[in-house]
Formats: structure tokens, C-alpha cells, sequence
């Protein structure tokens, strides 16, 4: 098993990490003690996440093995790694409260949701605290959010965020504004 040195990558970077692995990821300990970790992509559209995301996963020491999954049209990332999978949040349902909450949103917005210049948007169905955890921050930071619904077993949201110093922090984490 190879060592994972977390401070070797930035707070920002484990924030935005986690926040895409509760948006895209999945983390399974198998009856052979291995502990390995899933991240999912689109190929077409997640090209600049897939870059992030190796370049953390490869700073932490790890051997992200990617595998493109045609049928479904998924890029499949796995990890196997003990010390990795105990640092990610064992329960997506239980809260986690990161410390760059910027940074967090943003690794979720790149997994489930999207930022345009007037708006931004999400949906969340296994972790049912993320939606009122963002609404809660960005209703703090004075973001008027205007649509919350339930749709394909999903709640989502919309906020508009035209002229709000907290877009351009979010953003800032992004993958596609980064690395």
C-alpha cells in the first residue's frame, strides 16, 4: 500500500476533492481487505475535472487506474488505498463540514452541477444535507436562490448569482478556472 502524504496537497484541493467525491464518487471495502475508491466521469464534458482530480489523486501518492466505460459512457477512475478511503467520508448522508467551504461547493458543482454567467444549479439525491448546507451559505452571502424543486428523484436548486463575489470564489475552485 503506498503512503498518502495529505499535506502535500493544499486544503482548497482535500475540500474540493471530497465535495466531488460526494457529487461523483462511491467507496466500497471488499471481502479482500481492499479498500478502493470510484470516481465517475462524463468523457466528453469532464475533461478538465479528470485532470484535477488525477493531478491530486497523483500528488497524494496514489495510482488512479482510469478505465472508459463505453456502454454507459462513463469514465471510471478507481483507487485502492486504505489510508484514502478512511479519509473520505464514510456515510454521504452524514453532514461533513469542510473547512474551504468555497473550494467544497465548487468539487460539487463539478460533479453535479454547473455554473453559467447569470446562474448556478445543482441537484443532489443521495446526500439530502448538501442542498440546504449551499442554499444556507450562499442565501448568507446575500444569493437570492429561486428555484428549488424535486425532479426524477432528485431535489435541485438554482440560484442567481449575476454580480456576486461568491460566483467568482466558487468558480476560482473549479476545475475548469484551475489547474
Amino acid at each position: 500500500m503506498n503512503e498518502v502524504d495529505f499535506q502535500k496537497i493544499s486544503r482548497e484541493d482535500l475540500d474540493w476533492l471530497i465535495g466531488l467525491y460526494i457529487a461523483d464518487g462511491s467507496k466500497l471495502k471488499e471481502k479482500q481487505r481492499q479498500y478502493r475508491i470510484h470516481f465517475y466521469l462524463n468523457p466528453k464534458k469532464d475533461e478538465l475535472i479528470l485532470k484535477k482530480l488525477l493531478n491530486i489523486l497523483i500528488s497524494l501518492n496514489l495510482n488512479p487506474n482510469i478505465q472508459l466505460k463505453e456502454k454507459i459512457g462513463t469514465l471510471f477512475i478507481r483507487v485502492t488505498n486504505k489510508m484514502f478511503f478512511e479519509k473520505l467520508p464514510y456515510d454521504k448522508s452524514e453532514k461533513y463540514v469542510p473547512k474551504n467551504i468555497e473550494a467544497f461547493i465548487a468539487g460539487f458543482l463539478d460533479g453535479d452541477g454547473y455554473v453559467n454567467k447569470k446562474e448556478v444549479g445543482f441537484s443532489q439525491t443521495i446526500a439530502k444535507w448538501i442542498g440546504p448546507f449551499i442554499v444556507e451559505y450562499l442565501e448568507k452571502k446575500g444569493v437570492n436562490i429561486w428555484t428549488k424543486g424535486y425532479y426524477r428523484n432528485a431535489f435541485y436548486f438554482r440560484a442567481s448569482v449575476n454580480k456576486v463575489k461568491e460566483k467568482t470564489n466558487i468558480i476560482r475552485f473549479m476545475a475548469k478556472a484551475g489547474n
